[in-house]
């Protein structure tokens, strides 16, 4: 018995589990769904008597404690864990970028769709730091290469530097400033990897 969300995937999984000579049976069901999950289990009891294991291959790690002590309340505390406070800090950044670029229909075109580009890789941004991989590979890498810690303070001093050059020599246009604030979300970027890795440090 086997489950997934992705018909393709089905058949070829089917075709290996047959060639063993093994027989199986294909639910399709979403684990984030606790009835489709119910349902799976069972078919399954309905199907084969009982359920002798189970192996999880999709979604993320819950609570430490045995499966069948956790709730779905325990799930879900989970995963709004996904959701941090950049998550909502790029949300934020996007949301205000997009509201000058249109609140502003007098500012230059290259600068308004500056602003449009950087609002959109804000949202972009936001919804990717809502998954694990990202979190993930940041850990990985430092990992691999501590002496990497380095770099995220590097970039964000180095922006920073150059948003208050960028507006005084400017002396403080509006123009400026905003291309000055289109610089906030790599700053964001890697205040969120300079997190990761203080957490990771933090934990040993």
């Amino acid at each position: 018995m086997f489950s997934g969300r992705r018909d393709a995937e089905r058949e070829t999984t089917s075709a290996m589990i047959r060639e063993t000579g093994a027989e199986c049976l294909f639910v399709r069901s979403d684990v984030s769904s606790e009835p489709e999950v119910k349902a799976l289990i069972e078919k399954t009891v309905a199907t084969y008597g009982r359920l002798d294991f189970a192996f999880n291959n999709a979604g993320f790690g819950t609570v430490p404690k045995p499966l069948h002590e956790q709730s779905v309340e325990d799930f879900i505390r989970e995963r709004m864990k996904r959701f941090t406070l950049f998550t909502f800090l790029y949300l934020a950044l996007g949301v205000c970028l997009t509201a000058i670029a249109l609140g502003y229909p007098n500012l230059p075109s290259s600068l308004q769709t500056s602003l449009f580009v950087s609002a959109g890789a804000s949202y972009i941004v936001c919804l990717l730091s809502t998954f694990p991989f990202w979190r993930e590979t940041t850990i990985r890498f430092y990992r691999r290469r501590n002496s990497a810690v380095i770099i995220p303070w590097l970039v964000i001093g180095f922006n920073i530097v150059w948003m208050i050059w960028e507006v005084q020599s400017q002396n403080w246009t509006m123009e400026a400033i905003l291309q000055a604030f289109l610089r906030v979300i790599v700053v964001l970027l890697f205040a969120e990897i300079i997190v990761i890795t203080w957490q990771v440090n933090s934990k040993h």
